[in-house]
């Protein structure tokens, strides 16, 4: 049976504890920016976009660690698009719920509220392409920092040299 790392294992405690804090935060402030985004992205998809994002970056990071293979590293790729691909959806979804509305509402909407409406479907994949921008940029730090070490001929392992 494959046992998890002390550092994964540290690594999902305090993701847990950054989400709950975030939350905590903007359920106190809900004016305030952080309460706007973590009330647009809604539950469901605030949770999806949150792990797959936290996993990503985890991911990039051993990349960087490890000094992974190009293989590894092009898995890892696909793996930190997973955020935005969720945030899409998750806009999707939103700007289905929001014409849902519209189209049963009686009344004109007042503009700033179409507006705020709006904005608050976006949410979703502006937090994904964060994730992912910073997912991407971790791998190809991994990435470079490899090629770097084969161009000089230094061990690419994460092992000492003998």
């Amino acid at each position: 049976m494959k046992q998890f790392s002390l550092l994964f294992v540290g690594y999902v405690i305090a993701c847990v504890a950054l989400g709950l804090a975030i939350v905590n935060i903007a359920d106190m402030r809900p004016h305030s920016s952080l309460g706007f985004v973590a009330n647009s992205l809604r539950d469901f998809y605030g949770v999806l976009i949150y792990t797959t994002g936290m996993l990503a970056l985890y991911l990039a990071g051993r990349a960087i660690q490890l000094r992974t293979a190009a293989g590894r590293a092009r898995r890892g790729m696909q793996v930190a698009m997973l955020p935005v691909l969720i945030g899409v959806i998750g806009t999707v979804d939103g700007y289905m719920q929001l014409n849902q509305i519209l189209r049963m509402s009686l009344v004109v909407p007042d503009p700033t509220e179409l507006y705020y409406g709006r904005l608050s479907m976006l949410m979703p994949l502006v937090v994904g392409f964060g994730f992912t921008t910073a997912s991407c940029l971790l791998i190809a730090l991994a990435r470079l920092r490899r090629r770097g070490h084969r161009a000089t001929g230094a061990p690419t392992s994460a092992a000492p040299p003998v």
